[in-house]
């Protein structure tokens, strides 16, 4: 049972600091509050992303599972730390050099977990605090494929 700290706490890490409860374009504001966050943190060494990044997705699921158990709501809308984890996942990675690119690239990651193909809507399906984030990383894998086969496609017509 948790108690109404730890739930509290719960609540500001999976709502983005109450983001999550502002209403309808609460994802796409969560990632640009943090997108600036995200955009100093993907110059930091490997291992610095990677505890980032492994650090947003184990508060994700805490977050998630906690909140989630208070609230009676697996999946709650008002949970916006996976996508933040999301985001942090394709800049991490592909480590854009321009502002332009990597807005690009989040607008494309956000509508991806908006529209929810496949294997996005799958990995939704997964019950628990760990579906609700493996569907921002599935989406965000997907951004990163259609990257890695942008890049392949422009360097053989350069």
């Amino acid at each position: 049972m948790s108690t109404g700290l730890e739930i509290a706490l719960a609540e500001a890490v999976a709502t983005v600091l109450w983001i999550g409860h502002t209403g309808f374009p609460r994802v796409g504001l969560a990632v640009l509050v943090t997108a600036p966050l995200l955009w100093w943190a993907q110059a930091l060494p490997a291992f610095g992303r990677a505890a980032i990044g492994t650090t947003l997705f184990a508060l994700g699921l805490w977050a998630s599972a906690t909140w989630g158990g208070a609230t009676g709501i697996v999946d709650d809308g008002r949970i916006v730390i996976d996508e933040v984890a999301g985001a942090a996942l394709v800049l991490f990675v592909l480590r854009p050099r321009r502002p332009s690119v990597a807005a690009f690239l989040l607008v494309a990651y956000v509508t991806i977990d908006r529209v929810k193909p496949w294997p996005v809507d799958r990995a939704e399906a997964i019950p628990g605090a760990l579906g609700v984030m493996a569907d921002d990383l599935a989406a965000a894998g997907i951004v990163l494929a259609a990257a890695a086969l942008a890049s392949v496609v422009l360097r053989r017509l350069a």
